[in-house]
């Protein structure tokens, strides 16, 4: 049932993100007087389609891109008629090509925009104090209160403070008043419990029993106080069977194996495999201001895409090999995972993906949008459009890039998904 959800989910949310990157092309071409005489979501026979004006409108039976035709674009058909792509001003066919990634990214930052202001922020619920060596804190202290404002959470201790600061913490159950700058935030984190505060839906501690709210108590005869000490036995055992002793609110002590993940995750420069058994930090949900909430979603946003760039170095680099990359099935995948975190998850994923989306197509190589728009981009400095015969090179070879690619990681794919590395 989750993979057929899965799949009917991972469809409908690629097919608005392909629906309105071309949307954008569409409508920039049509004002910039460009003839478009088909508008597409999906590609080969089509399962509906309807003309409407010039342009026929279909949905394609491989619900797995789309494209709009523009009049006069591929070389064969450059006849020089006024409402061809080529004979429209270079920086109007640059306006054009970049559309659709500029919607694709418009979109990433106003999902986070919609969500955060919808739904809120998680904010981690402790305000206990994980110190660096260079901070006037210990570890373990609690903090209670800043300039006379009680705190309830780590939102309510980086927002209270100001230049100067006298916080109160609670140190070996007694209070201390301590005055701090207000770049002691610097040198201070969150230190959490070992407790759950969410849980993934049939993960490896869901499926052994664990619970939201229970609380860790030791892993293999070990100890655990802080949540970093248990996150380091569990990411540094990638398919080993774990002894696992908690704390429920409902049966008391219970204990179980749970067997981590091996999951790939990026470190530094490069990726490692970890375990994961689908926990995450006790959190708290906190709503806004507007002003807040486009500052948190711009660097969100800016987050998402900086990583992207660095997965592309990294690929650059051979930091990471190109079998990593991941098509559609892999989307379908990973939209069964973020279902089993709930809908926030996957909202965030799907702003993940737009924005990927924008990005890739932004890339100069054809036949994405970013080489059409560097040959614009050139034209306006030379003053020189390219020739018919250039063209048509261009498209043959985007042609093939097109085909390997689609071939490449869709191997990619069916390898790690039938060998169970698709994590």
């Amino acid at each position: 049932m989750m993979a057929f959800l899965s799949i009917v989910v991972a469809i409908l949310f690629l097919g608005f993100l392909i629906f309105i990157h071309e949307w954008f092309h569409f409508i920039i071409a049509r004002k910039g007087g460009v003839k478009v005489p088909v508008f597409s979501i999906g590609f080969g026979p089509a399962i509906v389609k309807w003309k409407r004006g010039e342009t026929e409108y279909k949905i394609g039976a491989f619900p797995i891109g789309g494209y709009v035709k523009l009049h006069g674009m591929e070389p064969g058909e450059i006849e020089g008629e006024p409402d061809e792509f080529y004979s429209r001003p270079a920086w109007i066919r640059v306006m054009i090509v970049l559309g659709g990634p500029f919607a694709n990214l418009l979109l990433g930052f106003i999902i986070y925009l919609g969500t955060i202001g919808v739904m809120g922020i998680e904010t981690p619920a402790t305000t206990v104090v994980q110190p660096d060596s260079s901070s006037i804190f210990q570890k373990f202290d609690r903090i209670v209160s800043v300039n006379g404002e009680k705190v309830e959470d780590w939102f309510d201790v980086q927002n209270k403070f100001t230049d100067t600061n006298t916080v109160v913490v609670i140190r070996g159950g007694k209070p201390e008043t301590l005055v701090a700058p207000m770049e002691e935030l610097l040198h201070i984190s969150p230190l959490f419990p070992p407790v759950v505060g969410g849980i993934e839906k049939d993960g490896p501690a869901a499926r052994a029993g664990i619970e939201e709210g229970d609380s860790i108590i030791e892993i293999n005869g070990k100890k655990v106080q802080t949540w970093d000490e248990m996150r380091n036995i569990i990411l540094s055992s990638p398919g080993e069977s774990l002894k696992v002793v908690w704390k429920s609110g409902k049966d008391g002590i219970k204990t179980g194996i749970v067997v981590p993940e091996e999951t790939k995750t990026m470190q530094g420069d490069s990726t490692v495999t970890v375990g994961m058994i689908g926990i995450m930090t006790p959190y708290r949900i906190r709503h806004v201001g507007l002003g807040l909430t486009f500052k948190l979603s711009w660097y969100q946003f800016e987050d998402t895409a900086l990583k992207i760039f660095k997965v592309f170095g990294m690929l650059i680099k051979r930091k990471v090999s190109p079998r990593e990359l991941g098509g559609p099935i892999a989307i379908v995948y990973l939209t069964g995972r973020s279902l089993k975190w709930g809908v926030k998850n996957l909202i965030y994923f799907i702003a993940f993906i737009t924005i990927n989306l924008g990005i890739v197509n932004l890339i100069p190589i054809p036949p994405l949008d970013g080489a059409h728009a560097l040959l614009g981009i050139i034209e306006m400095i030379t003053r020189k459009k390219p020739g018919e015969r250039s063209l048509k090179i261009l498209e043959n070879i985007g042609f093939f890039v097109l085909i390997f690619l689609f071939l490449f990681i869709t191997f990619n794919d069916l390898f790690r998904f039938f060998t169970g590395k698709m994590r």
